[in-house]
């Protein structure tokens, strides 16, 4: 059972290429119409982390830009940076000042 686990690194463009091109295998890519005819439609799906994993993300579809499918494109991730990195970051970076303006009030 696929638990959405892969032993690649976020570090290397090479080793989060390859976690690119498993998660895009899960993106639909074709519609069925009412008269049977196959309609191609590549959907987005939100690809979430942490401003790195965004970063790299973004760097690795500019390395796939003159790719000539849809799927090596990378066209159906979507990256995104999680508010939940963000805020659990201030938190971290501010959290002696909090305490100080608490301790102090």
């Amino acid at each position: 059972v696929n638990l959405g686990i892969y032993l690649h690194s976020e570090r290397s463009y090479d080793e989060f290429l390859q976690i690119l091109d498993k998660l895009e295998k899960y993106i639909p890519k074709k519609i069925v119409e009412h008269d049977g005819l196959m309609r191609h439609v590549h959907h987005q799906v939100l690809l979430g982390g942490n401003q790195m994993t965004a970063a790299r993300a973004c760097g690795s579809k500019m390395i796939r830009m003159n790719s000539t499918t849809d799927s090596k494109l990378l066209t159906g991730l979507l990256p995104v940076s999680e508010d939940w990195h963000t805020k659990s970051h201030f938190a971290r970076d501010n959290m002696e000042v909090i305490i100080q303006h608490c301790v102090n009030y």
